[in-house]
């Protein structure tokens, strides 16, 4: 990214309380802040790695209109990991950890967080690792790990629960850009994400096997945080989640450290919660597995976007390649099943680009009807991070908006007007 111009370097000292995560959001969504002095211990941060993506696409090789489709091959077909045995790390006292150069980001958060962990955990019947993005409340000397009830990790945990042991961990911050994106997707249980990380960048990926916890984890990692979560100890946690507003503070497991690891020089990847880049780490992956299962019903997407405004969560404005007239209302249904969270569809004609605000707007205004191509779905389970949800029962209003004009409808009139000649029109903003 450097050598492409796409990196602004910082070189005053900047403090981790506040002033870092200020300078992150002032710059979002361009481009990439690599901080070259970070806190008392002067330490390296980059952040905004994936915040467009076009640059998420170019670190996995990809174009960015076939980003999607990578990633759902990798899921379908995975490259089992190599094993190594020189890391790109060593490991260091932990009196090290507080060297650690955690940010604190929002001035209501419980604390500073770690935000861009891969956290690894071996199931303990099955022995497959699972590996998947957590965040980490940084204490004195420990951490305090979210994990959202019934994904796989605390699935796993479960287990461990069940059998009174604390789990062992180790998290990974700052791997290879294919690790954290195969992390963040939504692959099927039982399937080892560092494995679709090696399909991702077309090789087997390689690993070590960290000696004290017995786990696999990516040879090139700037730090390697091993742990182990406690069964039976919680602390309250919250911090700032995807929407830009703060999550309910809950009861979740300590971990307790025991090992470091880290490079000679490291580099700590910074997340900025709310930011480009954990929209885009965290939507695009269920942008692809939306495509997927619309897809799957015969409708052909021509785009997909989890929208800004929503969080890059809850609002999906998808274009399709419509062929018959019961397509938009399919593929809503299709949407809406593929993403337990979603709150809401919009469905465009395939000259629509799901990307922008302004096409998306000119869409509605023009060519949407309401009645019949309105779907509303009431009582449906939604997102503990839509503050409108019914809180206790986690319930919700679902809709979808087919904009889509009619089959027998007069194309023409609907027709932009080009200027030839142009080569880029002005644009309303990205979704």
């Amino acid at each position: 990214m450097d050598e492409e111009g796409e990196v602004e370097k910082v070189a005053s000292r900047v403090e981790r309380r506040f002033e870092a995560a200020a300078m992150i959001k002032e710059k979002d969504p361009g481009k990439a802040l690599l901080f070259l002095s970070v806190g008392e211990h002067g330490r390296k941060v980059v952040a905004n790695v994936f915040g467009e993506r076009g640059r998420l696409s170019r670190a996995l090789g990809a174009e960015e209109a076939e980003v999607h489709r990578r990633l759902l091959g990798a899921l379908g077909a995975p490259v089992r990991c190599k094993e190594v045995s020189d890391p790109a790390f060593r490991e260091v006292k932990l009196d090290e950890l507080k060297a650690l150069p955690v940010l604190t980001h929002y001035e209501k958060d419980a604390g500073p967080y770690v935000t861009s962990a891969t956290v690894v955990a071996r199931d303990p019947d099955t022995g497959v690792q699972n590996a998947s993005i957590h965040r980490l409340l940084a204490r004195e000397g420990y951490f305090v790990v979210r994990m959202v009830e019934g994904r796989h990790l605390h699935q796993i945990f479960q287990k461990y629960k069940a059998r009174g042991t604390d789990m062992p961990v180790a998290a990974v911050i700052t791997p290879h850009p294919a690790v954290t994106v195969a992390a963040a997707s939504p692959a099927p249980a039982g399937l080892d994400e560092l494995h679709v990380a090696g399909a991702l960048v077309g090789e087997p990926l390689e690993i070590v096997r960290l000696e004290r916890s017995g786990l696999d984890v990516p040879a090139e990692a700037e730090y390697v945080i091993e742990g182990l979560v406690s069964v039976e100890k919680t602390e309250k946690e919250w911090m700032t989640d995807i929407l830009g507003t703060y999550d309910l503070p809950r009861e979740q497991p300590v971990v307790r450290v025991t090992g470091l690891h880290r490079s000679e020089d490291p580099l700590y990847h910074a997340i900025l919660p709310a930011g480009s880049e954990h929209r885009l780490l965290m939507g695009l992956p269920f942008e692809a597995r939306i495509l997927d299962n619309v897809e799957r019903i015969g409708v052909k997407v021509v785009g997909i976007c989890l929208t800004r405004g929503s969080g890059s969560w809850l609002h999906a404005a998808i274009s399709i390649r419509k062929r018959s007239e019961g397509d938009g209302k399919n593929a809503i249904l299709a949407a809406l099943s593929a993403h337990p969270s979603l709150k809401g569809v919009t469905i465009l004609d395939e000259d629509i680009d799901p990307n922008d605000y302004e096409a998306i707007d000119f869409s509605l205004a023009t060519r949407f009807q309401g009645g019949g191509n309105v779907v509303v779905v009431e009582g449906a389970r939604g997102s503990s991070l839509d503050p409108s949800a019914d809180q206790g029962s986690m319930t919700t209003m679902k809709w979808g908006i087919d904009a889509t004009l009619g089959l027998s409808a007069d194309k023409g009139r609907f027709e932009k007007a080009k200027i030839p000649g142009l080569k880029r029109a002005g644009r309303g903003g990205r979704a």
